[in-house]
């Protein structure tokens, strides 16, 4: 299952983009470079917030594998890749799962209750997509401005 993440100009920063389109001949390239960089920082932004709103007995979601961005060289869309689990881990309902020999999340509870283990325990989900997003959003503008400086002509 594949989430996307959909990034939008409003009218005011459209007409900016315009102006510059005007003033630089590489900006195709510009936006491809700077969309690199920010998606990036967005995925290493999202593995420190999964790495602080999960513990380290999720697996591998907070590392290089578990979050990736990709994109084409000098391509125009680039992707945001997470494990299934952890957009699962992200949205999830509260529930009830039994702790029976064998499961992970039965060795977590022998780690954490250390005594006498109840036959299940209630699970919540952990948002860590929207918190990662939050803290790499602010980063976009100011990557592209500093990309349009280095190459203004």
């Amino acid at each position: 299952m594949a989430n996307a993440l959909t990034i939008k100009l409003s009218q005011g920063s459209l007409k900016s983009v315009e102006g510059a389109v005007k003033k630089i001949g590489k900006f195709p390239d510009l936006i491809s470079q700077s969309m690199n960089q920010w998606g990036q920082i967005l995925a290493k932004d999202m593995q420190v917030s999964a790495a602080q709103n999960t513990e380290a007995w999720r697996g591998t979601l907070a590392s290089d594998k578990g979050i990736q961005w990709r994109q084409k060289p000098k391509g125009r869309l680039g992707r945001l890749f997470m494990y299934k689990y952890g957009v699962q881990l992200d949205s999830m309902r509260t529930h009830w799962v039994s702790l029976k020999r064998g499961r992970t999340i039965t060795m977590w509870a022998e780690d954490k209750l250390k005594g006498n283990l109840p036959k299940a325990i209630e699970v919540h989900k952990h948002p860590f997509i929207r918190k990662g997003y939050d803290r790499a959003r602010p980063k976009l503008r100011a990557m592209i401005n500093q990309s349009m400086r280095r190459n203004k002509t």
